[in-house]
């Protein structure tokens, strides 16, 4: 039985009897029955016709895996709580200024439909991040507290994607999680630290399984 391996630039998971595929080059979502997959190391172990695997090597979502496959990553269900922001009548001129660059900064990223390529580069700029005393409570209450008046749809992406830039530049080391689920189809992505849920609701966020993640 040929096994195969996702490409390096696929995430997936399997939710609802499904596997899903994330191409980050192209920003978009595949799936297949799990019943009619590959074998594919970490994800399915099942013994499909000859060639089953055409078309999701045709997309560039998998490839013939080496002698010794690397495990696939897993990551627990969203937590169930909720970080809190508190009062940000406190916030100076200087956090909204960073507010307005991440928000920028988030909106130039996406402009150049290159998934891969932001989250690469923030999990660069995570890796740098210093950790210092600052107040993460604090911090989701300013950037909620600015988010409306920066002129962006509120669309998860972006929102999530702007608070975790944020964030970094306060030297904080939060994660940024993309979840999805089946039934019906449906993608999200949110920011989580130290176990809990920043700026977002622990009810949504539990009916999507975690695909992919800085």
């Amino acid at each position: 039985m040929t096994t195969y391996q996702l490409s390096p630039h696929v995430r997936a998971c399997t939710d609802g009897g499904y596997i899903v595929f994330l191409d980050l080059r192209l920003d978009r979502y595949w799936s297949v029955p799990l019943r009619t997959a590959p074998a594919i190391a970490g994800l399915a172990d099942t013994e499909c016709a000859q060639g089953s695997g055409a078309r999701l090597i045709e997309l560039g979502l998998i490839e013939q895996a080496r002698a010794c496959p690397a495990p696939q990553e897993t990551r627990g269900a969203a937590p169930g709580q909720k970080l809190l922001p508190t009062d940000h009548s406190r916030a100076s001129l200087f956090e909204y200024g960073l507010c307005v660059s991440a928000c920028w900064w988030t909106a130039g990223t996406l402009a150049r439909r290159r998934l891969d390529l932001t989250l690469a580069r923030l999990a660069e700029l995570k890796s740098r991040a210093v950790m210092p005393e600052a107040d993460a409570q604090h911090l989701i209450g300013v950037f909620e507290a600015f988010r409306p008046w920066f002129p962006r749809r509120r669309v998860c992406l972006f929102d999530a994607l702007a608070l975790f830039r944020f964030m970094l530049m306060h030297g904080l080391r939060p994660d940024l999680v993309f979840g999805v689920r089946t039934a019906p189809f449906a993608a999200h992505c949110w920011v989580e630290w130290e176990g809990r849920l920043a700026g977002d609701s622990s009810d949504h966020c539990a009916s999507f399984a975690p695909i992919a993640w800085v």
